[in-house]
């Protein structure tokens, strides 16, 4: 059906006008809409997915996948559940265990193995440390998974259903999870009414444990405004009724596996509601499933595979030395793949194998950590600081969520610019420590990541980590030594070479004060001065100047006592009234003119 000549006169002298058609039952249905800042609903939905948290998405290249013939057992167990689910009334499956259990691991090669199958609908992995701030937070999870299953080829129709959707009510992204889940999953899958042959069977979510407390990101950044926000445990709960919701739903045909760490919100919500309990098929990780079989498979493979790399007879590792170390990871995978990457990065495999072996702990039943908490201790140990190691390790922790708005491998290059003090005091620092995180790139191009989240458990825990602890105070006021020290040397201690490069960090430098607490980054007890300010100023982009003016005239002000102003207040007061006069040409911001005069007489 074609748009009829009646109705294209009716709109002969509009303008700004749109046509856009989908295609229902064989009819196409025109939409009209003569808005200049029209959106069309994919664009829109494009905008409010994460697709870093595919399985198979390049971010995600560096999931920890099984090893062939391990984990054979469980893996087993969960696809025979989803292959013949109709003989299991069950639809939820819960897949936990302790830190470093292999949980990852085994979520994406079922997943890699249900594509291949054609049983995989859609997949979420979560992740606490990804350079992208949509992966840990819970706001893109049921559009990504919407996404996914619109682009399905079997499941016919279901895109034009979620577009019109979209269409209908375009702040939908805006909404609670149970109203995105009513919006574009069980809505759409109702009005098509698929038969349930041939169908996808799953859906799979890993690292729900990793998901973050609310926060409101604006501008690519989050934003420091806490109000409204809620806990990580209530964040927890609201997804999982969000999928509780989904599988309630007789239009629903998937099954969901979640895959988590046993925390209390989630493993409260599994086994203390009887509903859901009664629908729910679990599998802890424990020893059941023969992680020490498997353990000591995974090493000789390696070992094995190291020998023929390096050129080194078979018999440089024995029976024993395995032995020993799959006592010593007590079923933990992490231990293990660990280990394989501190022997791999020597190119000696001989003598770090036996290095190992020296430095084994007692297994400790009060501590079931003990024996990785002291590989790690060990390899922290080998930089030439490791309490600085410490330092760098948590701040590129901690800045990495903080400029999401650039790509990933420029946000690790603008992190290396904000801590060097010298040429190449990264590789100095963090080079022996690459068994612990992948740091890898070139001068225009890096990235960062840590190989597992425990070793950010490890590291703030000071009972686990003993004198490689470094308070949160010793933190802040490492970064906000950094951020001194960058602005009095009027630039990066180690100058960027790209000079579009420099520009853009040196605004995002500026920018910190807006999008962190500046308790964190300013320490008023330093003298600043004029030129400081100026400076500072220079940086800025014009977008966000008077954004960051107002902010960081606000936060100096309010750490003034009631009877006068301290003198970092005064020099910075004073600095940015001459700067919008002198170099703008403007005058000082109203938003701020208004906050000075509020405080005329204190000032």
């Amino acid at each position: 059906m074609e748009p009829t000549v009646n109705t294209i006169h009716s709109f002969a002298h509009a303008q700004n006008v749109r046509l856009d058609t989908y295609n229902q039952n064989n009819t196409n249905v025109y939409h009209v809409n003569s808005s200049s800042s029209y959106r069309p609903p994919l664009d829109r939905l494009l905008a409010n997915i994460a697709p870093g948290a595919f399985h198979d998405a390049d971010e995600a290249c560096d999931l920890p996948k099984c090893h062939p013939e391990t984990r054979a057992a469980v893996q087993e167990n969960i696809l025979s559940w989803i292959e013949h689910g109709d003989a299991q009334p069950k639809k939820l499956m819960w897949i936990t265990g302790p830190a470093g259990s292999g949980k990852t691991a085994i979520a994406s090669t079922v997943a890699e193995i249900c594509q291949e199958r054609g049983f995989l609908a859609a997949s979420f992995f979560f992740s606490g440390y990804a350079s992208s701030p949509y992966r840990r937070l819970k706001r893109r999870l049921i559009t990504t998974l919407a996404y996914q299953l619109m682009q399905h080829e079997r499941l016919v129709g279901l895109k034009d259903a979620v577009l019109r959707r979209i269409e209908h009510d375009p702040v939908v992204f805006q909404k609670r999870l149970k109203e995105q889940v009513e919006v574009l999953v069980l809505g759409p899958l109702r009005s098509l009414r698929l038969p349930r042959s041939n169908l996808p069977k799953v859906v799979i979510i890993d690292g729900l444990d990793e998901c973050e407390a609310d926060s409101d990101i604006r501008d690519g950044r989050p934003s420091t405004d806490v109000s409204g926000w809620r806990s990580k445990e209530q964040v927890h709960r609201e997804i999982l009724s969000a999928l509780l919701q989904a599988l309630d739903d007789p239009s629903f045909p998937f099954r969901i596996i979640v895959v988590s760490r046993p925390e209390r919100a989630i493993k409260h919500f599994f086994e203390l509601d009887e509903r859901v309990a009664s629908n729910t098929l679990g599998i802890f990780l424990d020893g059941s499933y023969r992680p020490d079989t498997d353990i000591a498979l995974f090493l000789r493979a390696k070992f094995a595979a190291l020998g023929l790399r390096y050129g080194i007879p078979q018999d440089w590792f024995n029976d024993e030395d395995i032995r020993i170390l799959v006592e010593q990871a007590s079923g933990q995978f992490i231990y293990p793949a660990t280990i394989v990457r501190f022997i791999t990065e020597t190119g000696d495999p001989v003598r770090q194998l036996q290095l190992i072996l020296r430095w084994r702990a007692r297994v400790s039943e009060s501590n079931p950590f003990a024996t990785l908490d002291a590989l790690y201790t060990r390899i922290l140990q080998s930089s030439p600081d490791k309490v600085l190691a410490v330092k760098w390790i948590q701040a590129f922790r901690l800045l990495q969520q903080e400029t999401p708005a650039i790509r990933s491998d420029e946000s690790t290059l603008f992190i290396r610019s904000f801590l060097e003090v010298r040429q190449g005091q990264m590789a100095t620092i963090l080079g022996p420590l690459t068994s612990l995180m992948s740091l890898e790139g070139t001068e225009s191009r890096m990235g960062f990541h840590l190989y597992h989240k425990t070793l950010v458990d490890f590291l703030v825990d000071p009972n686990r980590c003993g004198n490689l602890y470094v308070t949160e105070v010793a933190q802040y006021r490492f970064l906000r030594g950094r951020w001194y020290a960058i602005m009095k040397a009027q630039g990066f201690q180690v100058p960027v070479k790209d000079r579009r490069l420099q520009a853009r960090f040196l605004d995002l430098y500026a920018q910190m004060p807006r999008t962190w607490p500046m308790v964190r980054f300013m320490d008023l007890h330093q003298p600043y001065n004029s030129v400081d300010v100026k400076w500072w100023l220079d940086c800025l982009g014009p977008v966000s100047t008077e954004h960051c003016v107002s902010h960081m005239l606000r936060f100096v002000h309010t750490q003034c006592p009631w009877y006068r102003c301290i003198p970092s207040c005064k020099v910075w007061r004073d600095g940015i009234i001459e700067y919008y006069l002198k170099q703008t040409g403007r005058p000082v911001p109203g938003k701020v003119v208004r906050f000075l005069d509020k405080f005329v007489k204190k000032i």
